[in-house]
């Protein structure tokens, strides 16, 4: 049986990378040619659907299709009964000579059922499930740093793609460079991306950052994310390790964890960081680091919020911490995944 998730991430990505890359990265990871196949079969006929039932509701409204279908199936039953009544009207003889145009003409009626049938389906499927794909409201940020749009010659923002609408600009010269993800955005000496601050980036508690990166010299201790001057949230590379921190509150502590995993040079990594209201975890390529070195990551306080905008590749408080690499995607939730959503965003990248 296809899943419905693995159906729901071809859909989501059809689009960003087509269907080829889609079942390249599907095969690396061991799923099997034939349930590939009818997974992208699914998305396909499923987004093919939804496009031609959102031109119906918007050109003709819900009750033309209503009306449609009740035509439908009057015609379906006048055209059952012509072919009866011609049927009967032939003499055995008739038959006999003609069994070959019998046969033709219950093929027709067959076919007729059949697509009436059809039509009956994806009438029931969108009118009375419409909201089977639903948007998770938690994600609130959602940035894939190839889909960059200019809005002048000088500034350029890479598009939310959650609900919210967190727009990236991008600061200082920053270059994109071809991937196997497909494009990635090149940071050096500074440059970064900035979200402007917003409600739904001011997170209190429940949090999730996910974050795919390849940096040039994970010896240097560099900034992945920063929001405020403290910072009150921080997510770095130090001496080749990732490096977690939330900020309790003023005069609170800080709470740091710090990976066993050594990152090296010129590789991808999926980076993943839950704090659930009371405990930090942290995930690298999909593995939870089972003992990282930790500092008081054991509260339920909640985290400071700030107005601050949220920094990609750089800080506010130590500029001289910048990224240097390439950053493919950053998402923010304000839930902690569970364990096995991050493994399978991490599967389904094709490592």
């Amino acid at each position: 049986m296809v899943s419905q998730k693995l159906i729901d991430y071809i859909k989501n990505n059809l689009d960003s990378f087509g269907e080829n890359k889609i079942r390249e990265a599907l095969l690396k990871e061991g799923y099997p040619q034939d349930l590939i196949n009818n997974a992208i079969k699914a998305a396909i006929e499923s987004n093919s659907l939804r496009k031609e039932y959102g031109k119906r509701e918007e050109g003709e409204g819900i009750g033309n299709i209503k009306e449609e279908t009740e035509q439908r199936r009057e015609q379906l039953s006048v055209k059952k009964e012509e072919i009866n009544e011609k049927y009967e009207k032939l003499d055995k003889k008739e038959r006999n000579a003609s069994g070959k145009n019998s046969k033709i003409l219950i093929a027709i009626l067959i076919t007729i059922i059949i697509l009436g049938a059809g039509f009956f389906v994806f009438y029931n499927f969108f009118m009375e499930k419409p909201n089977d794909i639903k948007e998770d409201d938690s994600l609130v940020l959602d940035l894939n740093l190839e889909n960059a749009l200019s809005i002048k010659d000088d500034s350029t923002y890479v598009t939310d793609s959650s609900k919210y609408g967190n727009k990236g600009f991008l600061e200082g010269n920053v270059e994109f460079i071809d991937t196997k993800f497909g494009k990635a955005t090149k940071i050096e000496n500074g440059d970064h991306i900035k979200v402007l601050d917003s409600n739904s980036l001011d997170i209190a508690s429940d949090i999730t950052i996910e974050a795919l990166i390849y940096t040039y010299n994970a010896s240097k201790i560099q900034t992945l994310i920063g929001k405020g001057d403290n910072p009150d949230l921080y997510v770095a590379i130090f001496n080749n390790s990732v490096l977690f921190h939330l900020h309790e509150g003023e005069n609170l502590p800080n709470h740091i964890l710090l990976s066993n995993t050594k990152l090296e040079d010129n590789i991808w990594y999926l980076i993943t960081l839950t704090y659930n209201g009371s405990m930090m975890k942290m995930y690298i390529n999909g593995k939870r680091e089972e003992y990282p070195i930790e500092h008081n990551n054991y509260w339920e306080e909640g985290i400071q919020v700030n107005d601050n905008d949220l920094l990609i590749g750089i800080n506010e408080r130590w500029e001289e911490e910048y990224f240097e690499g390439l950053i493919k995607s950053v998402r923010v939730y304000t839930r902690a995944l569970a364990e096995d959503e991050i493994k399978n965003s991490y599967l389904l990248l094709g490592e």
